[in-house]
């Protein structure tokens, strides 16, 4: 309600990547169990009837990936995203090689994230980056 990603959308448009995809996620909305796959893909047949696809990371390749509510992830899910975002890289489900990505990240969210790492409930590590 604020337009968080309304200024995250004229970042990227002014910015070198405005010919790149902007793609933007709500981590609030996203089901812990499906997060991984969603962020980062998932490989055909990782289990039985799934259909491989890629993830907002390799869509947004090239462009901007836009993170609303980074605060609401669980710590599990900030340490997968603190790997890509180190690496610069992510991994599949189900894969077995990484797949490099050059991408643009704008993070948001309508809570305080230093008092959230001060509760430990939010890493400092990724705050920082």
């Amino acid at each position: 309600g604020v337009g968080k990603e309304l200024v995250a959308r004229q970042i990227h448009e002014r910015s070198r990547r405005r010919h790149g995809p902007f793609v933007a996620i709500n981590c609030a909305a996203l089901v812990e169990t499906l997060l991984e796959a969603e962020l980062f893909g998932i490989e055909d047949r990782t289990a039985t009837g799934v259909r491989g696809r890629r993830g907002k990371f390799e869509h947004a390749d090239g462009g901007t990936l836009f993170l609303d509510e980074v605060g609401d992830l669980s710590l599990s899910a900030q340490a997968k995203l603190l790997r890509a975002i180190q690496d610069l890289a992510v991994e599949r489900v189900g894969g077995t090689g990484s797949q490099r990505v050059d991408i643009r990240i704008v993070a948001a969210t309508n809570r305080g994230l230093a008092d959230l790492v001060q509760r430990k409930l939010f890493r400092a590590d990724l705050f920082y980056r």
